[in-house]
């Protein structure tokens, strides 16, 4: 755009102002930079300005096409896929620490059965002998208070 300036008063025109030495003469003022440039310097100027608007265009574009493919769905799924697998680490923990005490309750068990059969048939077999002691002392009747003690101790000696 020429200013009316410049059209009234041809001899008031004024250098270009533009950063390298022109001495072509100054006839637009840039819209950007607010010197007066000449027309190949405006050009060029403007040239600048395009491009600047087309870098500021590509990063709106760029910007905008981020926010379109941002969303918190990637992230809470993440987020829920680490919970679950924390979750599966611990039942699997909890699953192993109550497998190996649930195999030493079962071997306490087998040995306790085992000792309590053999205490069953040491019982068993004293009990048995004992009986018979009493059959017999029943039969011939003759039974003694020292042989009713040592029966008496016999039978609570088992215990201890």
């Amino acid at each position: 755009m020429i200013s009316q300036d410049t059209i009234s008063n041809p001899l008031s025109r004024t250098s270009c102002e533009n950063e390298t030495d022109c001495s072509k003469a100054a006839i637009f003022p840039c819209h950007h930079c607010s010197k007066r440039l000449c027309l190949e310097h405006i050009n060029e100027h403007n040239e600048l300005n395009i491009i600047r608007i087309e870098e500021l265009s590509d990063e709106i574009n760029n910007l905008t096409e981020f926010l379109s493919n941002f969303g918190t769905e990637k992230s809470f799924e993440n987020a829920r896929n680490q919970l679950n697998i924390w979750k599966k680490q611990c039942f699997d923990s909890i699953e192993n620490i109550y497998e190996f005490h649930l195999n030493e309750i079962n071997n306490l068990e087998i040995e306790l059965n085992f000792r309590l059969n053999i205490f069953k048939e040491n019982f068993e077999s004293t009990i048995s002998d004992l009986k018979s002691q009493l059959s017999y002392f029943k039969k011939i009747s003759e039974i003694s208070q020292q042989v009713i003690s040592s029966f008496i101790l016999s039978f609570f000696y088992f215990f201890e």
